[in-house]
């Protein structure tokens, strides 16, 4: 029997694999906003969601994650990273070109939670007013679609 090509992504298809929740699918907002924090710019927002584990029973979790609706899928294995423009001003330096962290999730199953971590660090350009020691940039907010099975491995 060929297996289904869709459900790859959260099993191997041994028939001894028991899928325990199925297509399970989670919604979580991450502003992405560190302004507060120490660091800013350079730092990633972390929003942290547990929910009830439906099975009861600590088991494995195989899924995907995506930040624009679904379009794209990336592996709990995988992140996006992203450049922007660093301007130095006061005194005025040349701009620079920056790298960061758009966003991550990791997953965790224990045998009472489901715990989703979300990192956002998206942002827009920097610009760094040394004189004044301010760093100003505007935050860019993403929806985390999480999509998860849980399983028993065979």
């Amino acid at each position: 029997m060929e297996p289904d090509r869709d459900k790859l992504q959260y099993y191997s298809g041994d028939p001894i694999d028991k899928i325990v929740a199925s297509k399970v699918q989670k919604s979580i907002s991450n502003d992405g906003d560190t302004t507060s924090a120490s660091g800013t710019w350079q730092s990633a927002k972390i929003v942290t969601k547990t929910y009830t584990n439906p099975y009861g029973k600590q088991c494995f979790v195989r899924g995907r994650w995506s930040i624009d609706g679904g379009t794209s899928w990336n592996t709990f294995e995988s992140h996006q990273r992203f450049s922007f423009t660093i301007l130095i001003i006061n005194p005025v330096n040349p701009s620079q070109l920056g790298q960061g962290l758009k966003a991550a999730v990791s997953i965790g199953v224990s045998a009472d939670l489901v715990k989703i971590v979300t990192a956002n660090g998206d942002h827009g350009n920097v610009t760094v007013d040394i004189g004044a020691g301010t760093q100003t940039y505007t935050p860019t907010s993403h929806t985390f679609l999480v999509e998860y099975e849980l399983f028993e491995k065979g």
